[in-house]
């Protein structure tokens, strides 16, 4: 199921099986804050 990145309050749903999960969660949270200030458009993953 797809959902919005959130970049402000970081999430680890659907990272949960690897071992640096918030490493990971921080980067998709990056990409989701430039996705929002470059495309004025949510950052989605499934």
């Amino acid at each position: 199921m797809p959902y919005a990145v959130d970049f402000k309050n970081v999430s680890t749903v659907g990272l949960e099986s690897s071992p640096v999960v918030e490493a990971l969660a921080g980067l998709r949270a990056n990409e989701g804050r430039y996705y929002r200030n470059k495309y004025d458009h949510d950052f989605t993953v499934s």
